[in-house]
């Protein structure tokens, strides 16, 4: 066996990375969103009392609920109830995602010091802050085990690429759309077979493959495919298993009816993007793309290299001078995507290109944040997190030109004055680079909560139910705790469907085994009191083993008291009202 000696990047490695998951435990328990991270559960929950994908579960989002399934059934089976379950689930994600940053940094450590930032940094980001699996924390985790899993390979790892394709194969169940980069490659493995002989990739000095081109081999497609087969049969095993093909049939034109995700065209995805983008984020891409354009017409470009990353690192500092401004806000994510113009300037500018990492992680993580733009209602916010997997290589991109200026300089003393200024620029620009990210990254964890105030002002402990031991503002706590006491009293009523009329989807978590009368526990509008009557009206139709015998709408919603009652009277339910809700009962 061979013995593996510890550097002092694994020293700075393991320094860094236990501050950041002491950081990460003592932030889990601050902060309760009410609405998406509750949400993330109710999928795998209404699987586990026995529902089935597709058929009664509506919102696009469904197929990543299988993930997490395991998660909720051992929860429950354990303590036979939901109590606490979110408090858990943010634990899990945190030693999970920390997994996953200790495998990059392990595949990647032979990169030395860059490999250090690019992991910690890694797991520091969390998409949107909210720190529980969810189809983007899910994406970006496994979709960074593949794509770190390819660009480190040896020819001929078979196990890799099982391993690799089942991990791709998950992060299609969080973003479907990615499913085209597996289309990509295949298309390239096809050109490649036709066009190109085979040949073997020459071993890059470091130990990793020079060009990755065995990658594009006939073999290595196969048990990519191989890999990626295996969870989709058992994906396909579970859907068939409660769900006949007809019955999918019936209701797969319904699937597209989400109004929050309208069929819109590429061009109408990316001018949304842009709408949602701030403005000094556009210009800073018009900034560099003007200097991308000169970088490529410079045949010199190489005695400039530390003027090329300079201006890189300023277009950076440009976008995150904003992010400065309004950085303890729910769209974070923004912190993520300066570091991508840094990275490609940076590849483009080494004279020893690492390119299986290029083309295996970068190449593929940008093709992530064009998966997200279509996936996506949010635009820019959304697809600005999805960057935290081609920055990975854009670290160690950064790591081997700054690796390389360096060099030069020691063995160039006697340049020009000008290009040693140039050079020591660069040196000093990415640098600063790598710190500006890490601190906000830093600051971000632990100053905000998501949709919640910072942590020293939430001082309210829920002491009941899925959010028990979660810290909030003691007026969210307040809420709360009426409103999971009211929920209480269905406890002593026959298990049957129910229709929660709120934007609280915590409060079908609090119901433990009351079947879901809904298409989904999230109801598009339902936060300014509309709900998509006609949609739920089709649900039921395709679906009347699903009409609920009750229907609950918290006071305080939007709803009026009136149009509920004549909804009442008009579909044969009974009407009662308390002090915190009103509640429609079909005998």
């Amino acid at each position: 066996m061979r013995r593996i000696r510890l550097t002092r990047a694994d020293g700075l490695f393991f320094l860094l990375f236990a501050a950041a998951l002491a950081l990460a435990l003592w932030k889990v328990p601050y902060g309760f969103g009410w609405y998406d991270e509750a949400f993330y559960l109710t999928i795998p929950h209404r699987l586990t009392l026995g529902d089935a994908l597709f058929l009664d579960e509506w919102h696009l989002s469904q197929m990543s609920g299988l993930l997490l399934t395991p998660f909720v059934a051992l929860y429950r089976s354990l303590f036979q109830c939901n109590d606490g379950i979110l408090l858990a689930a943010r634990h899990s994600y945190v030693v999970l995602h920390g997994l996953v940053a200790l495998f990059v940094y392990l595949r990647l450590r032979r990169f030395g010091a860059a490999s250090v930032f690019a992991a910690v940094s890694f797991f520091l980001f969390t998409p949107f802050d909210i720190m529980a699996y969810s189809y983007n924390t899910m994406a970006i985790d496994l979709l960074t085990l593949c794509c770190v899993g390819l660009a480190t390979m040896r020819p001929g790892n078979r196990p890799a690429l099982l391993l690799s394709g089942a991990a791709f194969a998950g992060s299609v169940l969080c973003c479907p759309y990615l499913a085209f980069v597996y289309f990509l490659y295949a298309a390239l493995v096809a050109v490649r077979g036709i066009f190109r002989r085979r040949r073997r990739a020459v071993p890059a000095a470091d130990g990793v493959s020079g060009d990755g081109a065995f990658l594009l081999s006939a073999k290595a497609f196969f048990f990519l495919t191989l890999g990626i087969a295996l969870p989709a049969a058992l994906f396909l095993l579970f859907v068939f298993s409660r769900a006949s093909l007809s019955e999918l049939l019936r209701v797969f034109p319904a699937l597209f009816t989400d109004p929050e995700h309208a069929d819109l065209s590429l061009l109408s995805k990316l001018s949304q993007y842009l709408r949602h983008c701030q403005p000094y984020y556009r210009y800073g891409f018009a900034a560099y793309g003007l200097l991308l354009l000169a970088l490529l017409l410079d045949k010199n470009r190489m005695r400039r290299r530390g003027l090329y990353l300079a201006g890189s690192c300023a277009v950076a500092a440009h976008c995150w001078l904003w992010c400065c401004g309004d950085l303890i806000n729910t769209h974070y994510n923004a912190i993520n995507m300066p570091l991508a113009f840094v990275g490609l300037s940076a590849y483009l500018l080494c004279r020893k290109k690492p390119k299986q990492l290029f083309f295996a992680l970068f190449l593929p993580g940008l093709a992530y944040t064009f998966a997200v733009c279509m996936s996506s209602n949010v635009g820019f916010y959304a697809v600005s997190m999805a960057y935290a997997v081609p920055n990975l290589a854009s670290f160690l991109f950064l790591g081997r030109l700054l690796g390389e200026l360096n060099a030069e300089r020691a063995a160039s003393s006697q340049d020009p004055a000008p290009r040693r200024l140039l050079r020591s620029l660069g040196l000093l620009a990415g640098c600063a680079a790598v710190a500006v990210l890490l601190a906000l990254q830093v600051i971000v964890k632990a100053r905000h909560c998501f949709f919640e105030e910072s942590p020293e002002r939430l001082t309210c402990r829920i002491s009941v139910g899925p959010a028990r031991g979660l810290y909030t503002s003691p007026a969210n706590g307040q809420g709360y705790d009426r409103l999971y006491a009211d929920l209480q009293d269905y406890r002593d009523r026959p298990r049957d469907n129910i229709l929660l009329l709120t934007e609280k989807t915590w409060c079908y978590l609090a119901l433990e085994d009351f079947p879901y009368g809904t298409y989904s526990a999230w109801l598009s509008g339902i936060n300014r009191g509309v709900v998509d009557t006609e949609r739920l009206l089709l649900y039921y139709r395709l679906n009347p083993d699903k009409i609920p015998r009750y229907i609950y709408v918290p006071k305080g919603s939007s709803f009026d008291r009136d149009t509920l009652q004549m909804a009442a009277e008009r579909y044969g339910y009974r009407f009662e009202e308390s002090a915190v809700s009103c509640r429609l009962t079909r005998e």
